[in-house]
């Protein structure tokens, strides 16, 4: 049972399968975007994992006037649907990653968003920044990394830890896509019975956006 009234929202006209990813990667991908703060809008901005989350991150960017976001992922299967999208590069995941993201962006980008944030990904985001660079973390991978304190005085960047979001947020994403201004991520549709053969298509990283259970 719901336990407050405040928790319904209106979506109005829009896909009832899009408007449900609003209250999870929605809302966490608008409160990571704020935290960036005065960031400018033509900066160069790298999503690590072009998972639900990278694709939710990169339409949530455009909305809110991002317009130059690259995304990386360990998978090149997703380099379609991640420039249909509005990329402007896509790159894997590897030992050129580094000077790859350089060659697009000319230069380090001045915010990596960590949607896997396994260890491995967050070193790699924290390496690739310059000076002043901002590495949001944001996926629950789970893992550690290796910090150099005087790296950080040489060549000082910031580290921001991003949770999910408020009801705030939520209703601030809603009236995004209400406004035509946030495109709908890549949704696909299964029923509930097909929920184990849903999870072996995102273990094997066949699925481009969200699968939505259905009734």
């Amino acid at each position: 049972m719901l336990p407050h009234p405040r928790y319904l929202f209106d979506y109005g006209d829009l896909d009832p399968a899009v408007a449900v990813t609003f209250a999870c990667s929605g809302i966490t991908v608008y409160s990571a975007i704020r935290k960036i703060g005065d960031t400018p809008k033509d900066a160069m901005i790298l999503l690590l994992g072009a998972g639900g989350l990278g694709f939710a991150a990169l339409t949530m960017l455009h909305a809110l006037g991002y317009s130059n976001v690259i995304m990386a992922d360990i998978s090149d299967a997703k380099r379609e649907a991640a420039l249909k999208s509005g990329a402007i590069g896509f790159v894997i995941s590897g030992p050129d990653m580094i000077s790859d993201v350089q060659k697009i962006a000319g230069g380090p980008p001045a915010v990596v968003f960590d949607l896997v944030n396994n260890g491995k990904t967050t070193q790699t985001g924290l390496d690739i920044l310059g000076r002043g660079g901002k590495l949001v973390l944001v996926g629950v991978g789970g893992g550690e990394i290796m910090l150099s304190t005087a790296s950080m005085i040489f060549k000082p960047r910031s580290i921001i830890g991003s949770a999910t979001g408020s009801l705030n947020d939520l209703a601030a994403v809603i009236d995004l896509a209400k406004e035509g201004k946030l495109a709908p991520v890549p949704v696909s549709c299964m029923h509930k019975d097909q929920a184990n053969e849903a999870m072996d298509r995102l273990e094997h990283g066949k699925v481009t956006g969200r699968i939505i259970l259905t009734s």
